[in-house]
């Protein structure tokens, strides 16, 4: 582990630890605790988002290439991202809450007339 900079009661010295961890990818907070005392703190950074391919959307979402392509031009399907010239991903949570709110009933669904 590396070592943490103590925050002393100057504030060049804050100044310094706050700098420490925003170049460590942290974001930071100050917490005014007493008029005359400031607290740094080092506040969690959000979950990174998960991509998954093609391959491992048609094994969750029972529906071909084409069907996926034609809801999602309705709006009715998470938004593919481009990840290159050949490459296509979806954002897992978005396909996760898809799934969920089909299976709550609470989506809209495609009218299918068969007549």
């Amino acid at each position: 582990r590396r070592h943490r900079p103590q925050l002393a009661n100057t504030l060049p010295a804050r100044a310094s630890a706050l700098g420490h961890l925003q170049r460590r990818g942290q974001s930071t907070a100050l917490h005014m605790a007493q008029p005359h005392k400031v607290t740094l703190m080092a506040t969690t950074a959000p979950p990174p988002i998960t991509l998954i391919r093609r391959k491992a959307l048609l094994a969750r979402v029972p529906y071909t290439d084409r069907h996926i392509l034609n809801l999602e031009k309705k709006g009715l399907f998470p938004k593919r991202r481009v990840l290159g010239l050949r490459s296509v991903a979806w954002v897992e949570h978005e396909i996760n809450e898809w799934i969920a709110s089909r299976a709550a009933g609470t989506a809209s669904a495609p009218c299918v007339s068969h007549s």
